[in-house]
């Protein structure tokens, strides 16, 4: 369902790299340990260092189960996602990459190798997984790649098809077609050759 890749970052992960997330964590929810909809797959980093227990301070506290428990349990919320994400964690919570649309959140700016937020969550968001210098490294050399093939293959299908591959190798599809799309801009206007 998600192309085997982490629904934080985007690398691709494989059974060895791969975490079960608990978006709202099993910590602070333990009758959403098995629910379906609470469940993320993420590579270890964003689970493990990014993430770990995040909780919405809206939630904190509250107990939360899913409808088949609602009778055996007592409980503040039946378990609803949208009701959930929308109506009590509006704004103190992490982007939710199966319901929100990352984008309303984050711009990613490929000159400068970061994302900028437009919404709280998207702050919230940024602040977890995106303000660690590991992961803006990883940007510019990804850049700098990006780079040299816009630079040298003038057939921009084969860049394309070189990209398309390196994406199902590696995953990052959405932040690798954002710098190819920034360094053929530069290309176009004349100002590939400033690195």
């Amino acid at each position: 369902m998600y192309n085997n890749t982490c629904v934080y970052c985007g690398i691709k992960i494989d059974n060895t790299n791969m975490d079960v997330d608990h978006y709202l964590p099993s910590s602070e929810f333990p009758y959403l340990a098995y629910c379906w909809e609470n469940l993320l797959p993420t590579c270890k980093r964003c689970n493990q260092n990014s993430k770990s227990d995040f909780c919405p301070k809206s939630l904190t506290g509250k107990k939360i189960v899913e409808n088949m428990l609602s009778e055996q349990f007592e409980h503040d919320f039946i378990y609803d996602k949208t009701y959930i994400l929308t109506s009590i964690a509006k704004d103190d919570r992490l982007i939710e990459p199966t319901f929100d649309n990352p984008e309303e959140h984050l711009e990613f700016n490929p000159e400068f190798y970061f994302y900028e937020s437009k919404t709280k969550i998207g702050e919230i968001t940024l602040r977890k997984f995106f303000q660690h210098k590991k992961v803006t490294e990883e940007w510019e050399k990804l850049s700098q790649f990006i780079h040299a093939l816009v630079l040298k293959i003038k057939d921009k299908q084969a860049v394309l098809e070189t990209l398309k591959l390196y994406t199902e190798l590696h995953g990052q599809e959405y932040v690798c077609f954002k710098f190819y799309e920034y360094w053929l801009t530069e290309q176009e206007e004349g100002r590939i050759d400033r690195i």
